[in-house]
């Protein structure tokens, strides 16, 4: 193997080292370490590694002996693209910890147990879970608690909750909080009728003060063969799935999720602007797209047969919960959608922030497509011409991008209730600062006098 990097988080697990290597861009290695070879032999000769995979719950990997170092090493794809749970709906959510939950209980029906529950070993296969960590697998002893517990109420069952509540601020929490909301931090949040809820009580409350009223919390926890035995502890994890299962989100209408709705657009606008970006980006079978500010995921979903993978985000949090609902319902498979501010990005986190790059180191694409939303980045925010053409051409070679002019509704809705002092905002100064990065290839003007323009050719300085 040529050139192998470690992947920086792995530093946390010790049964295993995961990492990357340059011969192989494609695939993800983990290296298990000689203390947890017992746990994965029996991970696999109880057939518990193959349920896993057969269910598509666990990514599929092969096995491959290092001889020269004396040591096993698993081999599995790589995901074309990872969003991390600071940057999932609702759904998103609520389907990961549905899917830990699954497995915890299909462990233990083999003899296993989850030993951790981190969303960070999840990852969205384009709207699919799957989970990613093989070395989370111990032999379950009659006798043990679960104790990934309190790991699984802080870092799922927590966020779940306040993601429902308040949106994208539970997201926000959470990227300040990657090793989990502290239950009593996170209770304090909710409001009365979450906090006085059966299964909050059961679940979260009562364990948290259970466990902050133990004297010595280095004393370990008494065994009992009776209270923590495989069958009890299946119908805990049976329970607890159920319960997180109830959990519904708010319905929420926002500016954003009816955009394209026939009453705020006007049918030929919308028919034309589909045919024109299907005839420009038809040819594009082994290509990756970048959808940004995809809304509902109108034209994510339009694209996705002529796109090898399509990236789909937008900082409306129930537009990105619908377009995830939609590609289930749809069964498209190749559409990554995720919550995402293009203004204030997710950055790096971490110890050295290195454990998780941030957004725009992970946004690579051949294609980015932009709709409605030059005018929002520069009305709303102040962003200059010049910034986003930048941002655009580090992240693709070619781009699809509309320019909606100052006189157009939607623009003079944003301008309202604020200065006008974007004299500057015209096509012809659009033109100019995207120029200097790419090269203009298309235009097109609808009737609506707005402009879809398509650049290509990336002019790398």
């Amino acid at each position: 193997m040529k050139r192998r990097t470690d992947h920086y988080a792995s530093y946390k697990d010790p049964s295993a080292k995961v990492f990357f290597c340059e011969d192989e861009p494609d695939a993800l290695f983990r290296e298990l370490s000689p203390s947890y070879l017992p746990h994965y032999q029996y991970f696999k000769s109880s057939g518990l590694s193959d349920e896993l995979v057969s269910k598509s719950w666990l990514l599929p990997f092969q096995e491959i002996q290092d001889n020269i170092a004396g040591t096993t090493i698993l081999k599995t794809r790589k995901i074309p693209f990872v969003s991390y749970p600071y940057e999932w709906t609702f759904q998103q959510w609520q389907d990961a910890a549905l899917l830990s939950l699954k497995i915890h209980y299909q462990a233990l029906k083999f003899g296993m147990i989850l030993k951790d529950a981190t969303p960070f070993n999840i990852v969205f296969d384009g709207a699919k879970p799957v989970f990613v960590d093989t070395s989370s697998f111990e032999i379950f002893k009659q006798g043990q608690p679960w104790q990934a517990y309190r790991q699984f109420s802080e870092n799922f069952h927590m966020p779940l909750l306040i993601v429902k509540y308040f949106g994208s601020i539970g997201n926000e929490i959470y990227i300040n909080n990657p090793n989990g909301i502290p239950l009593y931090k996170g209770l304090a949040l909710l409001p009365a009728g979450a906090r006085l809820n059966f299964n909050t009580l059961l679940y979260l409350t009562l364990p948290d003060k259970i466990r902050r009223r133990i004297k010595d919390p280095a004393k370990p926890m008494k065994e009992s063969t009776g209270r923590f035995s495989n069958k009890r502890s299946l119908q805990f994890a049976d329970q607890l799935f159920h319960t997180i299962r109830k959990i519904k989100p708010l319905k929420k209408r926002t500016p954003w999720n009816s955009y394209y709705d026939a009453n705020t657009t006007h049918p030929a606008y919308l028919q034309e602007k589909e045919q024109v970006v299907k005839e420009w980006l038809s040819s594009h079978a082994n290509k990756t797209l970048i959808d940004f500010g995809c809304n509902t995921g109108h034209f994510s979903i339009l694209l996705a047969s002529s796109f090898n993978t399509v990236i789909a985000f937008d900082a409306d949090l129930e537009s990105v919960n619908e377009l995830y609902t939609a590609c289930h319902q749809k069964k498209i498979s190749n559409v990554f959608p995720f919550y995402a501010d293009l203004v204030n990005p997710s950055p790096a986190t971490g110890f050295n922030n290195r454990e998780r790059p941030a957004l725009l180191q992970r946004l690579k694409a051949d294609t980015g497509l932009a709709l409605a939303l030059l005018h929002h980045l520069v009305f709303t925010y102040n962003v200059q011409f010049g910034m986003i053409a930048e941002l655009f051409a580090a992240t693709c070679d070619e781009l699809v991008i509309e320019f909606v002019p100052k006189e157009d509704k939607k623009v003079q809705l944003l301008l309202f209730t604020k200065k006008d002092i974007f004299d500057w905002y015209t096509f012809e100064n659009f033109i100019a600062a995207f120029e200097k990065k790419f090269t203009i290839k298309n235009t097109n003007r609808f009737a609506n006098n707005r402009i879809l323009v398509h650049f290509t050719t990336a002019k790398h300085e």
